[in-house]
């Protein structure tokens, strides 16, 4: 009969046999599948926002085009809770770059159940870099293209504004309604390797799709002619104590609309500032046609 250390020696053996195959197996005939798995856990797709077209009007006194609607570059703060080693020490430092009250932000940081929360959105480019300054661990900036509608609410009838429809955002009322198609763009798309905590893998293989920027409206508005039209429209509305008004100004020689503007305004701006929807309705434009 075969001794007992005869024995154990072959069921050795026998384990470590398997468990070489087994690594065998692994190594060679599903290294690739492997290896594919992971590079599709660590790939990930980031959308690159196409830039979205500009309206101008034309001063013929200046003879330059003047933006009434453009497209700047701001940015979304974010922070990972589970990086903030001091979230009422973190919270001190953004406080005065975000405006926030430092209760809410520390209560963000403190969140350990999420690994990501947004502190603030639209922020500066200039706020942006004074972030990047302070070079605090577990806070994050995110680019984004948002609107911006230098003269206020002036032209608010004519632009509409750029907002959100559910979860997507989208050209609401006016001219940035009705020209959405032409004025949006097509985003591209940027693929890219990341690690665990969401940075860059150093020298992985990066994929770029340059995303085509929307086209650009001019208009025949007189930025003279809409500042006097509006400007006696508001007057009057306010005297009379209108529920609404209407102002529109045509060239009689070339048909050229060179003011339209509606009472009460509002400023695309801060559209959600407004309670009542009837005021985005462009009810010039309704009349002109």
């Amino acid at each position: 009969l075969p001794s007992r250390l005869t024995v154990l020696s072959v069921v050795f053996f026998l384990i470590a046999g398997v468990i070489i195959v087994r690594l065998a197996n692994l190594q060679i005939l599903e290294g690739k599948l492997f290896r594919v798995r992971g590079e599709m856990q660590r790939g990930e797709a980031t959308v690159i926002p196409a830039e979205r077209g500009t309206i101008f009007v034309f001063d013929p006194t200046r003879n330059e085009r003047i933006p009434i609607a453009l497209t700047v570059i701001r940015y979304t703060v974010s922070a990972n809770p589970h990086d903030i080693e001091n979230p009422h020490t973190v919270a001190e430092k953004l406080e005065p770059l975000l405006g926030l009250p430092i209760e809410n932000i520390e209560l963000k940081l403190g969140n350990k159940e999420v690994s990501y929360v947004v502190l603030a959105r639209e922020v500066s480019p200039q706020i942006a870099q004074a972030l990047r300054h302070l070079k605090l661990r577990g806070i994050g900036l995110e680019r984004m293209l948002s609107r911006n509608y230098p003269h206020g609410s002036l032209y608010a009838h004519l632009t509409g504004f750029f907002g959100y429809t559910g979860a997507t955002r989208e050209g609401r009322y006016g001219l940035e309604e009705t020209f959405n198609d032409r004025l949006v763009g097509r985003d591209g798309a940027m693929v890219a390797e990341y690690g665990v905590r969401g940075e860059v893998i150093p020298a992985s293989i990066t994929e770029e799709y340059e995303s085509i920027p929307g086209s650009d409206i001019i208009l025949t508005i007189d930025p003279a002619v809409q500042y006097a039209t509006c400007e006696a429209l508001r007057k009057g509305f306010l005297n009379v104590k209108a529920q609404s008004g209407v102002a529109i100004v045509v060239n009689p020689s070339t048909g050229d609309l060179m003011a339209l503007c509606g009472a009460p305004a509002f400023d695309p701006n801060h559209y959600g500032d407004v309670k009542n929807l009837r005021t985005f309705q462009n009810t010039a434009l309704a009349a002109y046609e």
